[in-house]
């Protein structure tokens, strides 16, 4: 493996570097003046790669940017897997909070292969103590909490960092008696708010979602329970989002509305 050598310490990148890619993964290796060695790995877009007779890799990186306050700020971020943690320092929250208005908006619907994002617990109590909700959207929808929500999920935080999750899930992976309650052209999405190895599945507030459908209409909403049960929820479709909210977080299912619609015999009866 290459190394590249910066002032920030010693890069360890493995891979072969692509175009068509747009990135090279990064294994970041540490040592502190007692000889304790940390390691973390993420990916990193990259602006030139060369590589010469040697057979060595010369390597220009750059920060991993997302957009936030409708493009007026600029967040850096890395992602682990299928996470994506975002670099909030207080400087950064406070831009942020500057330059937003009744949400402070992180938008990585854009970065690939992600289902969740994790951020430190004090950027969403700065948020919610300068009155601002906040709206994360992903490739599969958005997550949208109330100052209310944001300070109630906080408060159940066990650790410094929160990680929320949204992903479409498979009918094969539900368990029989769910799988018996979902139709087979259905959504299924799973939405998940973890704090170190703690769940967060109730909370105060509001949490609105928006999941992209393009399914057979009319649409609804369900929660869908362990045993198979499905209740209807509240919900709206408009320009291809479907739109419900939540104060408890579980698997809901977006599909076709078959109830039937009643239709009133007597409408041409005057009252």
């Amino acid at each position: 493996q290459p190394d590249v050598q910066t002032d920030k310490g010693l890069f360890h990148i493995s891979g072969q570097v692509t175009e068509e890619e747009g990135f090279i993964p990064v294994r970041i290796i540490a040592t502190d003046r007692a000889g304790n060695v940390s390691e973390k790995s993420f990916d990193v877009a990259y602006e030139e790669a060369k590589k010469d007779d040697s057979n060595t890799y010369a390597v220009t990186v750059t920060h991993l940017t997302v957009p936030a306050a409708e493009g007026k700020v600029q967040v850096n971020y890395t992602v682990s897997g299928n996470t994506a943690n975002l670099s909030l320092t207080n400087t950064k929250i406070a831009e942020i909070i500057a330059k937003s208005e009744e949400e402070a908006v992180i938008d990585l619907s854009k970065v690939k292969n992600i289902n969740s994002v994790e951020l430190s617990k004090e950027a969403l109590l700065a948020f919610g103590r300068a009155g601002l909700g906040l709206t994360i959207k992903m490739p599969k929808g958005s997550l949208t909490l109330d100052v209310d929500a944001a300070a109630s999920i906080a408060s159940q935080a066990t650790g410094s960092n929160l990680r929320m999750e949204l992903k479409e899930v498979a009918q094969a992976s539900l368990t029989a008696a769910q799988q018996q309650g979902v139709e087979d052209d259905s959504l299924i999405v799973d939405i998940n708010i973890y704090s170190a190895d703690k769940k967060i599945s109730s909370f105060e507030g509001s949490l609105t979602i928006e999941i992209p459908y393009t399914g057979s209409e009319p649409v609804a909403v369900w929660y869908l329970n362990d045993e198979g049960e499905l209740e209807k929820l509240e919900s709206t479709f408009a320009n291809g989002l479907v739109t419900f909210v939540l104060d408890h977080l579980s698997l809901y299912v977006i599909g076709e509305d078959k109830a039937p619609v009643y239709i009133n015999p007597f409408t041409d009866v005057n009252t």
